[in-house]
């Protein structure tokens, strides 16, 4: 039995070969909980995503659940994949409609038992559970250390502009941006009013935010500026 117990912790633990689907950021595309049929994420939410990276013998966990960094690590032996550790950060900045789905997408995952892979579907499944995701993209690790993030975005910008589809409208203001992994958040002043909204980095590299929120006082008319003799 001991030998037994040993020779399958080792299999656990080796490093995942190949075809496994590591090296990719896995956009979400479905969440089927158990006794349910799948549910596809609203336009206005932003699409989890997973990304499984070698480490040693192990898998290194990242991604977002849409509104919060993921992190964790995970074990994986032919098809049997197993998610531990997994940690969604905090929940602060997730708007009252993303909730639900960080709830599921964290539970699923860390109930995950095996997963599927065809083409560039990959299927992880968790019992009668299943997380359905599309790929998006191999991100290409450089040789002198970690991906580049896209952490020069963080700074103080000046808002002079406005566009609504084909109308430009002007604008001033001053804005922050702090830009954390996967997660950022974006906080200032237009015109007399404030505003915050969290947002998540896109695979295609895009920015997405969600639940702006902010004062809405009527802000007198900028004067004219003096012409100059």
């Amino acid at each position: 039995m001991n030998a037994l117990l040993s020779s399958l912790t080792l299999a656990a633990l080796s490093a995942p070969s190949p075809a496994a689907p590591v090296g990719t950021t896995w956009t979400l595309q479905s969440v089927q909980l158990p006794g349910r049929a799948p549910i596809t994420p609203g336009p206005a939410l932003a699409r989890p995503t997973l990304r499984l990276d070698a480490s040693g013998g192990a898998l290194k966990v990242s991604g977002s659940t849409g509104c919060s960094p993921l992190t964790g690590t995970g074990t994986l032996n032919g098809q049997a994949l197993l998610l531990r550790g997994l940690s969604g950060g905090s929940s602060m900045n997730c708007p009252d409609a993303a909730l639900s789905l960080r709830e599921d997408y964290l539970g699923l995952l860390a109930r995950t038992t095996r997963f599927e892979q065809k083409g560039n579907t990959l299927t992880l499944v968790a019992g009668a559970g299943r997380l359905t995701f599309t790929a998006g993209g191999a991100v290409n690790t450089p040789s002198s250390g970690n991906p580049a993030q896209p952490a020069s975005l963080d700074g103080t910008y000046v808002a002079s502009g406005l566009k609504l589809g084909s109308r430009a409208l002007p604008l001033r203001g001053v804005l922050s941006v702090t830009v954390k992994g996967p997660a950022l958040s974006l906080g200032g002043v237009v015109g007399c009013n404030s505003l915050r909204a969290p947002g998540t980095r896109l695979p295609g590299g895009e920015f997405q935010f969600m639940g702006v929120a902010g004062t809405r006082l009527l802000c007198p008319a900028p004067r004219p500026r003096p012409s100059r003799p």
